[in-house]
């Protein structure tokens, strides 16, 4: 039963694809066709598929260099990093030792500077004792 618009109802549109699906029905050509092209339209087609391809062609081709300069420097480029780091890692590593000598060379001028006051004291006290020993010999003369 079709609907008030002329359209299949629900059922019977599944009934018909359901006799249909593995055997489609011969549709017979529209009589609304369009027109067969003129050769100049044709020629237009032609040129424009031609294009078509000619852009395809190009694109492919980048894509292939794409995909090369991908594989080609990749590798090259995580190298360079990889150079980079070690070379980053190494300055770290002067550093770390040259932060470590002077840290040593600090505590050793401290002790030096510390054997150098208690030597000045010593000295001072010495100073002291041989002119009170001066002083008891000058005197004693």
């Amino acid at each position: 039963m079709t609907t008030s618009n002329g359209r299949l109802s629900t059922p019977e549109l599944l009934q018909f694809l359901g006799e249909h699906a593995t055997n489609p029905p011969y549709i017979p050509e529209r009589d609304d066709a369009p027109a067969p092209l003129s050769s100049e339209r044709e020629d237009e087609i032609r040129a424009l598929l031609a294009e078509l391809d000619r852009v395809r062609a190009d694109r492919d081709a980048d894509n292939e260099a794409i995909a090369f300069l991908e594989r080609a420097t990749l590798p090259e480029l995580r190298r360079d990093i990889e150079r980079h780091k070690a070379g980053k890692q190494r300055w770290r590593n002067r550093a770390e030792k040259a932060e470590a000598e002077r840290d040593e060379l600090k505590k050793q001028v401290a002790a030096l500077e510390m054997e150098r006051h208690e030597t000045n004291e010593a000295l001072a006290g010495l100073t002291v004792a041989l002119r009170a020993a001066e002083a008891a010999i000058g005197g004693g003369w």
